[in-house]
């Protein structure tokens, strides 16, 4: 079995590039796609927390500082 390392966001097999351009591509574009994701989403759960500190500090706005809290997960990690 061929063993696949991950090196600065690129596929190589023992330290040479895959010979297979299509699989190399693909693989590529594939962890491209889910560190856009991770970024998007610490991007959306940095906004969330800074939206629940501002309703925090008015009055009346509990019912939905705890509809946030109880249903968006805004732990970084």
């Amino acid at each position: 079995m061929e063993r696949y390392s991950l090196k600065l966001g690129r596929f190589y097999e023992d330290d040479k590039i895959l010979q297979h351009e299509e699989v190399l591509d693909l693989l590529n574009k594939s962890h491209e796609e889910v560190m856009n994701l991770r970024y998007d989403l610490t991007k959306f759960k940095l906004v969330m927390l800074e939206i629940i500190e501002d309703l925090e500090k008015g009055k009346g706005n509990d019912k939905y500082v705890k509809w946030i809290k109880e249903n968006v997960d805004v732990t970084l990690g």
